[in-house]
């Protein structure tokens, strides 16, 4: 795709889902691989805490 290189600064486990944090997760078309479901499960935290989600087709 676009050659976006991420390079996380911390394990999903160590992330801390509060107010202050924001969550940015690039779009993709391969967010329904299980190999995702850590992130999305951490996202989904942030979700129920108010932060808004969006995305894009």
């Amino acid at each position: 795709m676009g050659g976006l290189t991420i390079l996380p600064d911390s394990l999903i486990d160590a992330m801390v889902v509060n107010a202050k944090i924001l969550l940015l997760l690039p779009a993709a078309n391969t967010w329904e691989n299980l190999k995702h479901g850590a992130i999305l499960k951490k996202a989904r935290e942030f979700l129920a805490l108010g932060h808004r989600g969006g995305g894009s087709l």
